[in-house]
């Protein structure tokens, strides 16, 4: 880590041991959030596979040694946070414990559960790479490879790219029906922005690789 306006290194280091890579942080409130491929290691000094955290300030685990103790059972690809709990993604089957496919919820300061849907039906069928934490209308954004199938997302048929409440339970109405995965989400007023490896939005209207999609309806915007 680096002191604002620094290129020099300050003391922050959960020194991740083992093999693979950190894909994602996120920082809420003291607590850092990491997730990504690695496994067989340490992270704060706590032995995680996946999915971590540590001191915000420090990155020492010691606090956090019964956060999410059962770390994920697959890499973790993306995370966000909001209203205390953490959203991650990624391509596992459980994390923390839990029976979650592919994107679940813990909370920021335990990693224990928080009601998140989880089990039978629930998730996606296959893997997430994009996450949007839409705090003031409470709506989780998620992206990825899952389509075509009627349990696709959320026990419905969504193609790459669906959002839900922040309990998970169940899937909304909209849907922007893209051909390809999405990989990366953000929103800004009423518009999503996603970005991926797909060529249409809508069932066939252009879109190569970047789409901004109204929030409301999941129409292309001109």
């Amino acid at each position: 880590a680096f002191a604002t306006g620094s290129n020099v290194p300050n003391a922050w280091n959960p020194n991740v041991t083992g093999i693979g890579s950190v894909s994602a942080i996120v920082i809420s409130g003291s607590t850092a959030i990491l997730g990504g491929t690695f496994t067989g290691g340490v992270v704060g000094g706590n032995a995680r596979d996946h999915f971590a955290a540590v001191d915000a300030s420090t990155g020492a685990g010691g606090a956090y040694s019964g956060w999410c103790a059962a770390g994920a059972g697959a890499p973790v690809n993306t995370i966000v946070a909001s209203g205390g709990n953490v959203y991650f993604g990624g391509g596992f089957n459980g994390a923390c414990g839990i029976t979650f496919y592919n994107f679940g919820a813990v909370s920021v300061s335990t990693g224990g559960a928080v009601g998140f849907a989880n089990g039978s039906l629930t998730g996606a069928n296959s893997t997430v790479y994009g996450l949007f934490a839409d705090t003031p209308g409470a709506t989780l954004y998620v992206g990825g490879m899952f389509n075509s199938s009627a349990d696709a997302f959320i026990n419905t048929t969504r193609n790459y790219m669906g959002s839900t409440n922040f309990t998970g339970s169940t899937a909304n109405a909209w849907h922007p029906n893209f051909n390809g995965s999405v990989m990366a989400i953000a929103k800004a007023g009423t518009s999503v922005f996603a970005g991926g490896s797909f060529s249409t939005v809508n069932g066939g209207t252009a879109a190569n690789r970047l789409a901004i999609i109204d929030a409301s309806t999941g129409i292309l915007r001109p």
